[in-house]
């Protein structure tokens, strides 16, 4: 997946929890669905370990993701939508108006 794909998996996943209704956990839950085709390799290198971070720890252990997500805090979950937030505008950055 190339920079311009992984841009566009990144804004439907934090255009979606922009606009969702649900809580916390179903939002990034949901996002997932985008954020899994994300490899982290074309990311930014200051912002590519710590989305790599967050794959694993969602994944962990073979868990089911909407299981992982459901048992995290709203804390928790707040702080990895801010880090997906922050790897979209890092990724638009390096990339500039196409």
């Amino acid at each position: 997946m190339n920079a311009s794909e992984t841009s566009s998996k990144l804004y439907s996943a934090v255009s979606g929890m922009a606009c969702s209704d649900a809580t916390l956990q179903k939002r990034l839950a949901d996002a997932f669905s985008d954020l899994f085709w994300v490899d982290p390799s074309v990311l930014p290198e200051e912002i590519s370990s710590r989305f790599a971070d967050f794959k694993a720890r969602i994944a962990l252990d073979g868990e089911k993701v909407n299981e992982t997500i459901n048992a995290m805090s709203d804390d928790d979950v707040r702080k990895w939508i801010r880090l997906v937030c922050e790897v979209h505008d890092e990724l638009a950055r390096s990339i500039g108006p196409e």
